[in-house]
C-alpha cells in the first residue's frame, strides 16, 4: 500500500518542485504570474479610457509583443515594430505556498500571516504608486501611453504575447495590471555607443539631457529612490526618457533646490561618474567636467 502511494506522491512532489524552481526564474513567464486578487489592488482615481483612446491603444496592441526582459517588478514585452514596450506586473512572488492556507489562524501563525499580508500590500503599493505618479504627473518624461491600475475600470483590451520559449499567449488585459510605454534605449547603451566611437561631444550632450530631465522631475516633486540612472533611464532618439518608473516617489521637499541638488549630485557622481570611471576611464575627465559645469549652472539658476 505504502509503495503504491509513493509511486503517485513522488512524481507529484517532483512536479510541484519543478514548477516552484522555474517560477523563481526571472525569464520564465506564465499568465498565472501576472494575475492577482483585484480586491487587493490599491485604489487610484484614474480617468477612464474613452472609446477613441481605447481604439488607439488596441491598435498598438494588435501587433504581437515578444519577450524582452524581466525585472523584480515586471515582465517586459516589445512590439513587433520595436516602438513600444508592454510591462506586466509580477505577482508570483507574493503568492503563498500551496499548504499555507491550511495553517490554523492561531497564535504565532496568525501573527506571521498578518505580517506577511501587510508586507505584500506594502510592496504592491510601492510598485503601483511609482507607475501612478509617472502616468499622472510625468507622462512626457516616462513615455507612458497608458497605465491600467484601476480594478473597476471596464476595458476589453487584448494582446498576443510570445514568451522566451517562443510560446504564444493570447490574453485579455481587463483584469491584468500593465503599462504601455514607448521603447527607449538605456543610457548605458547610448553613452557606451558614443564613447566607443569617440563621440565625446554627443556623450556629454546626452549626459546633460538626462540631468535636465531629473531637474524637470524635481520641480514636480518627483525623484527616483533607486538612483540606477544608467539602466532606469534612456533615450528615444535624442529625447531622454525614464524607462523604469517603479521606484518613482513624490516629496514636496524635492521641489526645493537645497534638497534636489543634493540628490542630483548623487546621480551625477555616484552613478554616472562611477560608471564612466569603470568602463571608459579614458573619458572620465571630459564627462566629469560636463557633470560639474551642469550642476554649477543649475545651482546659479536656482538661487
Amino acid at each position: 500500500m505504502f509503495r503504491h502511494k509513493s509511486l503517485i506522491l513522488v512524481p507529484l512532489a517532483l512536479t510541484f518542485f519543478f514548477f516552484y524552481i522555474h517560477s523563481k526564474r526571472s525569464d520564465w513567464f506564465s499568465p498565472s504570474f501576472i494575475t492577482y486578487d483585484k480586491s487587493l489592488w490599491p485604489s487610484y482615481n484614474l480617468p477612464p479610457l474613452n472609446a477613441t483612446e481605447a481604439d488607439k491603444i488596441q491598435s498598438i496592441l494588435d501587433q504581437p509583443f515578444t519577450f524582452l526582459g524581466s525585472g523584480n517588478q515586471t515582465f517586459a514585452f516589445v512590439s513587433s515594430d520595436n516602438q513600444y514596450v508592454l510591462k506586466l506586473f509580477k505577482f508570483q512572488h507574493l503568492r503563498e505556498p500551496y499548504l499555507y492556507s491550511w495553517l490554523p489562524e492561531i497564535g504565532i501563525i496568525r501573527d506571521i500571516k498578518k505580517a506577511k499580508l501587510n508586507s505584500n500590500q506594502k510592496r504592491i503599493q510601492q510598485v503601483f504608486n511609482g507607475h501612478f505618479l509617472a502616468y499622472i504627473m510625468d507622462q512626457e518624461n516616462s513615455g507612458l501611453i497608458y497605465a491600467h491600475l484601476k480594478a473597476n475600470e471596464y476595458q476589453n483590451l487584448k494582446v498576443k504575447l510570445i514568451d522566451k520559449r517562443q510560446k504564444f499567449h493570447e490574453l485579455s488585459l481587463k483584469d491584468i495590471v500593465f503599462v504601455l510605454q514607448r521603447k527607449g534605449e538605456s543610457t548605458n547603451r547610448v553613452l557606451g555607443h558614443f564613447l566607443v566611437n569617440n563621440e565625446i561631444a554627443k556623450a556629454k550632450k546626452h549626459v546633460e539631457a538626462i540631468l535636465a530631465m531629473y531637474v524637470r522631475e524635481y520641480h514636480l516633486g518627483l525623484y527616483d529612490r533607486d538612483h540606477n540612472v544608467m539602466h532606469n533611464t534612456g533615450f528615444i532618439g535624442e529625447t531622454p526618457i525614464r524607462i523604469d518608473v517603479g521606484k518613482l516617489r513624490y516629496d514636496e521637499k524635492m521641489k526645493n533646490p537645497q534638497s534636489f541638488i543634493v540628490d542630483l549630485r548623487k546621480v551625477a557622481w555616484e552613478r554616472i561618474d562611477k560608471w564612466v570611471a569603470r568602463y571608459y576611464p579614458q573619458f572620465r575627465e571630459d564627462i566629469a567636467k560636463s557633470l560639474s559645469d551642469f550642476i554649477q549652472e543649475i545651482e546659479l539658476l536656482e538661487k
